[in-house]
């Protein structure tokens, strides 16, 4: 019966980890639990990141057919963009979503037993929560609040990690177009 409530009780704040970590009706918890209570949850969400309404992730340049050029070269004329340009946007975007995804933020304490570990993405795609059985002890209560401070700290560690990847990116770009002879 103890188990059976810490099992739904564990349900219900994995549950509202979408609300602490963004909400977003792409986020879905599939909570598993083994005899250390650890819940892993990974989303690969269904939606595609098409920046600017263009096609999404760029071809090698050897794959791009003329009918994807002539795509290319009018999302960036539209967008007031050389070719080149448009295909840095795209190629940096990529970059972002990718250093995102492998960021690892951890809140909680190993101590306590109580820890959450989430990527970058927000809701995240990957997500694991652990409850020792030194977490186990403390009781239902004192449970419930260390894991909403870990996702707390987890989340605030993961807004950090995408600044500084963004901050990155921005210095990337910069770099990219000095040796492309031009400035956006």
């Amino acid at each position: 019966q103890k188990l059976f409530n810490m099992k739904l009780s564990l349900n219900i704040i994995a549950a509202s980890i979408a609300l602490f970590a963004g909400q977003s009706n792409a986020f879905s918890v599939v909570p598993s639990f083994t005899n250390g209570l650890t819940t892993t949850t990974q989303h690969a969400s269904t939606s595609k990141l098409n920046m600017f309404g263009g096609g999404g992730a760029l071809q090698e340049e050897d794959e791009i057919d003329e009918e994807q050029e002539a795509q290319i070269e009018q999302a960036a004329s539209a967008l007031g963009f050389s070719k080149d340009e448009y295909k840095l946007v795209i190629k940096m975007q990529q970059n972002l979503a990718k250093s995102v995804d492998s960021l690892r933020c951890k809140g909680g304490s190993d101590a306590k037993g109580v820890s959450v570990t989430m990527d970058g993405n927000s809701p995240p795609k990957f997500l694991e929560v652990e409850i020792t059985d030194d977490g186990k002890a403390l009781g239902k209560g004192e449970v419930e609040s260390l894991l909403v401070t870990a996702i707390k700290d987890a989340n605030e560690q993961a807004r950090k990690g995408q600044a500084a990847a963004i901050q990155t990116m921005n210095q990337d770009i910069a770099s990219e177009m000095k040796m492309m002879g031009g400035g956006m």
